[in-house]
């Protein structure tokens, strides 16, 4: 990987970990379509993947006193059933007709949020529901975020709980797919330099996010989570039909 070319990773990852710390989620909507140009799709889940462990963790450690651990508990157990059947999912179903899917119906749902339409079904449902969704999107195309926040603001939870417990569930998600693609060999020489040369520039983004973050209101925080949805509904639409 050329010089230049590295300055655009490391570049892409300082934009997606300012998103990140405002919001909690969207590393990887911010990241992969910059990142898979100039990497490749494989190489760019990886990095993604790596460095959203550090961005993911940093929030949720920072919120750590507002994590709803028992909604996170469910979620994760949820997604974890959710994952075996997205890696199935990637290798029957063609790439573009889920992206459309996804996109479709995050668009959807973002909407509604939007219209400020409340989920009323019961939080140990909803909980698992979204975490077995955010399971198969996370290893069938790397958005596993969406769900979670239509779930958790859906049921009108407030900025800094719902912030710090999606960023929990979201660490340890990519946790589990870090594990995964290391074991099959998807971790290789340019992935390790990526991620360290932009490993030092992704903590101080976050740090900026973050500050960003305590000058929001509750209002200003919904608003920023409705657009990055539909930002990643139209990333998936669009991509479906390239």
């Amino acid at each position: 990987m050329s010089g230049a070319r590295l300055a655009l990773v490391v570049a892409a990852v300082a934009v997606a970990a300012v998103v990140q710390g405002v919001s909690g989620f969207g590393f990887a909507l911010a990241s992969m379509p910059l990142l898979s140009v100039l990497v490749g799709v494989e190489r760019a889940l990886a990095i993604q993947t790596t460095l959203g462990i550090a961005s993911s963790a940093a929030t949720s450690i920072r919120g750590r006193a507002h994590i709803q651990r028992a909604t996170m508990a469910r979620i994760l157990l949820a997604t974890l059933t959710g994952m075996p059947l997205g890696w199935f999912v990637l290798e029957h179903v063609e790439a573009r007709w889920l992206k459309l899917v996804v996109g479709v119906v995050v668009g959807a749902l973002a909407i509604l949020l939007a219209l400020k339409v409340r989920i009323r079904a019961s939080g140990v449902a909803v909980d698992v529901v979204s975490g077995f969704l955010s399971g198969i999107l996370a290893t069938s195309t790397g958005t596993n975020g969406p769900p979670l926040v239509i779930a958790l603001s859906g049921r009108g939870m407030s900025a800094m709980p719902l912030r710090a417990t999606l960023s929990g569930c979201l660490a340890v998600d990519n946790m589990v797919v870090f594990v995964a693609l290391l074991v099959t060999g998807r971790i290789d020489a340019v992935v390790v330099r990526g991620v360290a040369a932009s490993l030092p520039v992704l903590l101080l983004a976050w740090w900026v996010g973050n500050r960003i973050f305590g000058r929001l209101d509750q209002r200003r925080y919904e608003r920023i989570l409705i657009a990055l949805l539909l930002a990643s509904a139209a990333i998936a639409i669009t991509s479906a039909f390239r």
